[in-house]
Formats: structure tokens, sequence, C-alpha cells
């Protein structure tokens, strides 16, 4: 029972960081006209959700457990052939992330949200132009209900 009492905080806590805007991901992509390309990557966790993140650390393992946060998020994604410029900066204001990840094909380009879905990305050549289109294909749990029942 301790336990449990101890973890609603910490559950609240989190609904109430992605609440207030405390997140932030930016993605830009550069595509060449053979499909190649670069993605930059800058994700900003605010001070509350960055606190959740760095629970219990000393100041000398923020640094580290930072790093841990970009490695985390370049690990979910497919089709990158490389990453360059990484960096992870802890400040008051919070974590923020940033890399840039070269792929040879954007239709192999994908992230992976576990539990939550998939983000793919689609090429196609209409005349002159390159259009590319981004999907979020959903996880199976998130296939079923209503929003109502989801914000349950």
């Amino acid at each position: 029972m301790k336990a449990s009492r101890m973890l609603l905080p910490v559950i609240m806590l989190s609904l109430e960081a992605m609440a207030t805007g405390c997140y932030e991901q930016d993605l830009t992509l550069l595509v060449h006209s053979d499909g190649s390309g670069i993605v930059h990557i800058r994700q900003r966790n605010g001070a509350t959700l960055s606190g959740l993140s760095l629970l219990g650390a000393r100041d000398q393992e923020k640094g580290s457990r930072a790093h841990d946060l970009v490695l985390d998020e370049l690990g979910r994604w497919d089709g990158i052939e490389a990453w360059a410029k990484v960096r992870s900066e802890v400040s008051e204001a919070g974590i923020e992330l940033s890399a840039d990840g070269y792929f040879r094909d954007v239709n192999a380009l994908g992230r992976i949200e576990p539990g939550v879905g998939r983000h793919e990305f689609v090429a196609q050549r209409d005349g002159d132009a390159l259009e590319i289109s981004w999907t979020f294909v959903a996880a199976e749990a998130w296939n079923r209900g209503t929003l109502d029942q989801c914000r349950a």
C-alpha cells in the first residue's frame, strides 16, 4: 500500500507536466532529390518534466542522465545511417536535446514511441516536386475505445 501512495503523486506530477506544455519537439527534414537527407531533432523538456527525469541524481550525474535521454531518443529512430552534432544540456529551464540524423531513404525513416505508436515518412515525386507525408500509426492498444476513455 505504501508504494501505491507514493506512485500516485508521481503519476499526477507526470500528467501535470505533460498538460502544462513542458515538452516540445521540433523536427526539420532536409530531403535531397534522391530521397536522402538530414533530420534535425530538437527536444526541450521543461523544468517540471526534467525534474522527473533527473529525480535523485546528484549534480555531477545530471549531465550523464541527460545524455542517456538523448541516446534513448536516437534509439527510437529507424532509417538513420549516422548521427552528428548530438547534444544534451541541463539548465534551470530544463533539459534540451538535439542531433542531426543522416538518412539514405526518407521512405525508410520512422520513429517509434513505445506503447503509443510509430511515426512514418513517405516521399513521392510529383513532377519536379517531392511530396513528403507524415503519418502516425497508433499502437494496437490505442485503436480501441473512445477519446473519453483514453482521457479517463
